[in-house]
This record gives C-alpha cells, sequence and structure tokens, in this order.
C-alpha cells in the first residue's frame, strides 16, 4: 500500500521546469579602451615612486629597518628651510637613528606624498614630490607642507636614495611638540634603536 500511495501523491505534484543554467564564460571581454592604455610610468619611474611612497610609509609606521635599506651609503638631507642651520650628511644609519629618535614620540604623523615626478639619466635620477607632513600628539598637532626633492642612483639594480631636500611652502600648529617627541621617544625607544644599542 505504502510504494502505491507514494506513487499516487507524486502523480499529483506538477512537474516544475528547471531552468537551464548558462555556462561560465571561459574569459570576460575587457573593453578596447582599457585593454591598450599605454602605462603612465616606466618600470624605473615605477621603482622610485614606490620607493619615494615607501620612505614616507615606513616612517610613520616606525618600519626603520625596512626604511634603511632604501638608502645609498652616504646621504645628504636639507632642511635648512625649515629648520636653518647646515645641510646634513649621514649614512643610512645615523639618519634612521635620528628619526627613530623624534618619529615615534607622536601619537601619529603622517606624510601625504603625491605628484611624484621622476626624471631619469643613466644610473641617476632626480625627482619631486608634494608633501603635507602631519604630527600629532597628545591633543595637538604640528603640520608643514612643501615639496621634496630628491636624488637616487642606481645600485645593484635596485634605485637608492641620495639626496632629499625639503623646501618649506606652510607651517601650521605647535612646533614645540617636537621636543616633547624626542623627550617621549627617548623615554619609550623605537625597536630599531633597541637592536642599535644591543649592537654597541
Amino acid at each position: 500500500m505504502r510504494p502505491l500511495f507514494i506513487v499516487a501523491i507524486a502523480a499529483l505534484i506538477p512537474a516544475t521546469p528547471v531552468p537551464a543554467i548558462a555556462p561560465f564564460p571561459k574569459s570576460i571581454p575587457i573593453s578596447q579602451s582599457i585593454a591598450f592604455i599605454p602605462p603612465s610610468k616606466t618600470i624605473d619611474e615605477a621603482a622610485i615612486s614606490t620607493i619615494i611612497q615607501s620612505v614616507a610609509t615606513f616612517a610613520d609606521q616606525g618600519y626603520f629597518e625596512a626604511l634603511e635599506s632604501l638608502f645609498a651609503d652616504h646621504i645628504q638631507t636639507d632642511y635648512t628651510s625649515l629648520f636653518g642651520g647646515e645641510i646634513q650628511g649621514h649614512t643610512p644609519e645615523s639618519l634612521m637613528t635620528a628619526w627613530a629618535s623624534l618619529l615615534p614620540g607622536f601619537d601619529q604623523t603622517y606624510h601625504d606624498i603625491s605628484n611624484i615626478q621622476v626624471n631619469i639619466e643613466g644610473g641617476v635620477a632626480e625627482a619631486t614630490a608634494d608633501v603635507i607632513a602631519s604630527h600629532y600628539l597628545d591633543d595637538q598637532y604640528w603640520q608643514v607642507s612643501g615639496q621634496y626633492n630628491y636624488q637616487l642612483v642606481r645600485r645593484a639594480d635596485a634605485w637608492k636614495v641620495e639626496v632629499m631636500t625639503f623646501t618649506l611652502n606652510h607651517e601650521v600648529g605647535d612646533r614645540a611638540l617636537l621636543e616633547k617627541a624626542s623627550a617621549v621617544a627617548a623615554e619609550n625607544p623605537n625597536s630599531y634603536l633597541q637592536l642599535e644599542r644591543v649592537a654597541l
């Protein structure tokens, strides 16, 4: 009886057509106008732009070990338009020590890099970039804006920053935060400084 009952019920249920499923295309066509846009930068220009962005990003994140690798053996930095004084000469280690002794003392820094322009002649490159550098500590901030000029050299198939010059356009906020941040960084040294002290 049970099999006949099941057959009878099944006969009463109308057959529901199952929609056909279209096969998924093997490839999705790309607009011709998108597919054939030439790159805006050469491979070297792209590499240099990445380095310039990385200098800012690594500095903001306190990755001084990685940041050190982006610089040549001898570096010239010029912040005289901001601080006066003299153009400074550094090794990668001494420059990272200087930055690690200040930047981590802020609650946050943000170097907004834009409008990177690169000119390459042989193994030497000149580049410029606009920057807005914001520094936050407690409820205060200090911000400078201007332009960086870079000189990079090719070393073992990699570009390295050899010269950095900052030209100040505008400054707002409290410059005294630099001294406060330096004191905070001295009390709580970044891992880069800790490793440097162990090495000594």
